[in-house]
C-alpha cells in the first residue's frame, strides 16, 4: 500500500509540476502577444507619421512651385493653387503633431518644423505682395 502511494504522491507532484510549468509558458506567451500588439501599433503609428511628413513635403514644394508661377505669370489661379496645397499641408502638420503628442522629442521637432513653415508662408506672402506692386 505505501509503495502505492508513493508513485500516487509522485505521480500527483510530476502533474502539478507540468500544470505550474503550462502556466506560466501561457502568463509568459501572453505577455509576448500584448507587447508584440503594442510595438506593432507604434510601427504603424510611425509609418502613419512619415506617410504624412512625406505628403506635407510634397504640398510644401507644390505651394512653393505655385508662388514662383505666379510670381513670374501674375495669373491669380496660381495663388489659388497655393493656398489650396497650404491647407492640405496644414492639415497633415495637424495630424502629425495629434500623433506626436505623447513624445516630447517630436513635439520639440514639431515646434522646429512649424516655425520653418510659418517662415515660409511668410516669404510666400511677402513674394505675393511684391509681385502684385
Amino acid at each position: 500500500m505505501k509503495l502505492r502511494s508513493s508513485i500516487q504522491a509522485k505521480l500527483l507532484f510530476a502533474f502539478g509540476m507540468a500544470m505550474l510549468v503550462v502556466l506560466v509558458l501561457c502568463g509568459i506567451t501572453w505577455n509576448l502577444a500584448r507587447d508584440a500588439a503594442e510595438a506593432m501599433q507604434q510601427v504603424e503609428r510611425t509609418e502613419t507619421v512619415l506617410h504624412a511628413l512625406a505628403q506635407a513635403r510634397s504640398m510644401t514644394l507644390q505651394s512653393e512651385l505655385s508662388t514662383q508661377s505666379f510670381r513670374i505669370s501674375g495669373e491669380e489661379r496660381y495663388l489659388a493653387d497655393r493656398d489650396a496645397a497650404v491647407a492640405k499641408r496644414e492639415t497633415l502638420l495637424s495630424r502629425v503633431h495629434e500623433l506626436t503628442l505623447d513624445n516630447p522629442t517630436q513635439q520639440a521637432r514639431w515646434a522646429e518644423l512649424r516655425a520653418v513653415i510659418d517662415q515660409r508662408i511668410a516669404l510666400s506672402r511677402q513674394i505675393e505682395t511684391v509681385r502684385r506692386t
